[in-house]
């Protein structure tokens, strides 16, 4: 019986960042629903790691990406940038290459996602963060390098 109740309680906090990102576009990336064709990467990170930057959750996926897919998770990226209560979108020859947009919510932590496409001898890339927090926008844009 104890093992059955343990089960269900890590059940219960594994899943809960896992619809963090609801209402959002990219939460298509996150709830699987999306399938890259290569190797996916994901982190989540919660509590005491990340509070010196203001933040209560880092969730990311980063894989290898197709043209197919770089299309797709930039028309995501551009969809929730509309919603979003500020927005710095980079791009090359047309292409998103780097976005971060902050989803204000005065009575709860606000919300970001981070979006970036680099090509590098192994390939194309794309990384999505998702974040929540009080951090403000510029120490965001420190935490990304921008």
């Amino acid at each position: 019986m104890k093992r059955l109740f343990l089960a269900i309680i890590v059940f219960l906090l594994a899943a809960a960042p896992s619809r963090a990102q609801k209402g959002l576009q990219i939460d298509s990336l996150f709830n699987g629903s999306f399938c890259p064709e290569a190797t996916v990467s994901t982190t989540t990170v919660r509590g005491g790691a990340i509070k010196s930057y203001n933040l209560d959750l880092f969730r990311s996926i980063k894989f290898s990406a197709t043209d197919r897919e770089i299309e797709k998770v930039s028309s995501w990226i551009a969809a929730d940038s509309k919603k979003a209560s500020m927005t710095d979108i980079d791009r090359e020859n047309g292409r998103m290459v780097y976005a971060l947009l902050w989803f204000e919510d005065t009575r709860n932590d606000n919300r970001y996602v981070g979006y970036q496409l680099k090509e590098t001898d192994d390939g194309t890339f794309i990384t999505v963060v998702y974040l929540t927090g009080k951090a403000s926008i510029e120490q965001l844009k420190k935490f990304f390098g921008k």
